[in-house]
């Protein structure tokens, strides 16, 4: 069992952040392997499971998971998650040429795209988190009191507080706490391309760190979007 810890760059065949382990208030990140990049097996409760790579299931694979975040992963299919049972999370904003946020599994009172078939009880709009390295939920998130109690496994959050705050559980490692957004804050942007031609699109990512109240793009001719 692994609890509030970094599980970072490792590699393996199978699982290469944990194989068959028990995951705690854990961020697993930037692991690699054929099957399941950040993690192979066991079970993983308000984790943030991020930039994981894998041949399949960049994120999980056969994993049972509970209100966690598995954002920016990668693989050939199943860039999020493949198979297992996924509840109360986020599976979004994942990559692959093949299923690029879930391929098989159940998911229930998650929050991801496309809906999975046959299943009435999913959001797909987008989750409302701070940043791809950053799973702290906004105000107004989508994922804010749309989880399923029952499914709730642990009474802490990702960051330690309180698993439910209001009248529902959120979705995601992340507990919302109106008033929480203090302490140091830190910003940047961070793009492929620094000189581009014009015309030519550029994929902007916003990385903050810290909890942030709000995030705001403006353009300078004007525009601004939230």
């Amino acid at each position: 069992t692994a609890e509030d810890s970094l599980i970072t760059g490792n590699s393996a065949a199978e699982g290469g952040g944990t194989y068959g382990s028990s995951v705690v208030r854990c961020t697993v990140s930037s692991n690699w392997a054929s099957g399941g990049g950040g993690m192979c097996g066991g079970s993983a409760t308000s984790c943030a499971i991020v930039g994981n790579r894998a041949t399949w299931g960049g994120g999980t694979y056969e994993t049972t998971v509970r209100n966690c975040t598995i954002v920016g992963n990668s693989a050939e299919a199943a860039g999020g998650v493949s198979g297992g049972s996924v509840r109360n999370s986020v599976v979004y904003y994942n990559t692959a040429y093949r299923y690029p946020n879930s391929g098989g599994g159940i998911l229930e009172f998650c929050c991801t795209l496309p809906k999975p078939d046959g299943s009435a009880i999913n959001l797909t709009n987008s989750p409302g988190i701070t940043g791809i390295q950053n799973p702290h939920l906004l105000p107004g998130s989508s994922c804010i009191n749309m989880g399923y109690p029952p499914y709730a496994d642990g009474d802490k959050d990702i960051d330690g507080e309180p698993r439910i705050n209001g009248r529902v559980v959120d979705v995601g490692c992340d507990e919302y706490v109106p008033g929480t957004a203090t302490g140091t804050l830190s910003a940047a942007i961070d793009t492929e391309y620094t000189n581009p031609v014009t015309s030519f699109a550029v994929r902007f990512e916003a990385v903050v760190e810290g909890k942030a109240a709000g995030l705001v793009w403006q353009w300078g001719d004007g525009t601004a979007c939230t």
